[in-house]
């Protein structure tokens, strides 16, 4: 049996999302993964829903060329299909993006190989996508340089399976600071994306930075806004988009070992942090243990959930989960309400609902749970 690679799927990578079709009133899945064959990572794609028997059991293969592809990301395009993005190491080596529909062919108006995305990838390289709402989707990604490390960019890939002409060929520089950058997320809504990263121009420790850009191709804050900087780490950014402002999270480093860590989340708008909320993070919990991974879903009534990994000696890693309202005020006690179990979602006031529900997988899903 082939290996499987690296499972990425939904408007951010590492998750699984439902959408529900306004049309058709039913639901549709799509994932997208990599699968080692004779030598090749192939792209390959699966969707759930009414189309569902022109797909194959073992998915569509996207991309299958003799070289390999790596990191792909899944987004919708609002139409029940999705654009896949992925690093193609055809050489030379680029990003490439499709246009699946939701019979599973390509998109004839796209290139049949994939549209490339001109840039100065590896196979180390992080990828990450977000959707437009409707009229393309943005792509970001990180490329190595001689003397500043790894770079932010940023393209803008139109619905008509073309590169944005308003755009730099090579993409808009995110953040070219001295230091590397990386684990990249995004998140986005009509007509403009949120990016956060991990940071390491400050030499020693890890930090959090953030950056806003629309299709037009604006740039909030040149290299990125600050989000939590100083002594120790700061690791795996996460973010989601409540339309116009963002939530962001992100572990925090408490001693130099990081044996332990705390859970933080932030609020951002295009002019930087929402008045407000902390300037280095509201903390999700007093808990002094090791946090680590954090994850968030935004709660359609307003505010966001954050769940995280939580060591405890006597049971290991728990994963234990907080309720923020949109003013950055906790909504359960100093201590989330209790952990939930690795089957299992959470309502709004705390209580666990339906264990048949998809637990804990990277991220929580925000489905009719969350409310």
């Amino acid at each position: 049996m082939a290996r499987q690679g690296s499972f990425r799927s939904s408007e951010l990578t590492w998750t699984r999302d439902a959408r529900e079709s306004a049309a058709h009133r039913t639901k549709v899945r799509l994932s997208t993964w990599a699968s080692r064959l004779a030598g090749s990572l192939a792209l390959l794609a699966l969707l759930c829903g009414p189309a569902s028997a022109q797909w194959r059991q073992g998915g569509i293969p996207v991309s299958s060329s003799a070289a390999s592809q790596y990191s792909p990301c899944a987004v919708s395009d609002g139409q029940n299909g999705a654009y896949v993005a992925w690093l193609d190491m055809r050489t030379p080596a680029s990003i490439r993006v499709q246009h699946v529909r939701q019979d599973g062919t390509n998109d004839p108006l796209w290139p049949a190989s994939g549209l490339i995305v001109p840039s100065s990838v590896t196979e180390n390289s992080s990828l990450v996508c977000a959707s437009t709402g409707g009229s393309g989707l943005f792509i970001a990604w990180t490329e190595t340089h001689v003397g500043s490390g790894d770079d932010v960019y940023a393209q803008h890939v139109l619905a008509n399976g073309t590169v944005d002409a308003t755009w730099p060929p090579g993409g808009r520089v995110v953040c070219n600071a001295v230091g590397a950058q990386g684990e990249l997320a995004t998140a986005a809504a009509a007509g403009h994306a949120y990016l956060v990263w991990s940071d390491w121009r400050g030499g020693t420790y890890s930090a959090i930075y953030a950056q806003y850009l629309d299709t037009t191709g604006y740039i909030a804050w040149p290299n990125g806004l600050a989000l939590s900087t100083g002594l120790f780490h700061r690791r795996t950014p996460d973010i989601v988009s409540d339309n116009t402002h963002a939530y962001v999270t992100w572990s925090r480093s408490l001693d130099s070992a990081e044996t332990k860590r705390s859970v933080r989340v932030q609020r951002i708008s295009p002019t930087g942090v929402v008045p407000g909320w902390p300037d280095s993070g509201a903390v999700a919990s007093d808990s002094t243990q090791l946090q680590r991974e954090p994850r968030l879903a935004v709660c359609t009534s307003g505010g966001v959930f954050v769940g995280w990994e939580e060591l405890r000696v006597s049971t290991g890693y728990d994963i234990r989960v907080q309720k923020f309202g949109s003013d950055g005020v906790r909504s359960w006690a100093a201590l989330p309400r209790r952990p939930v179990a690795l089957r299992g979602a959470v309502r709004s006031n705390g209580a666990r609902t339906d264990p048949g529900w998809h637990g804990w997988r990277h991220r929580l899903l925000a489905g009719p749970a969350f409310r």
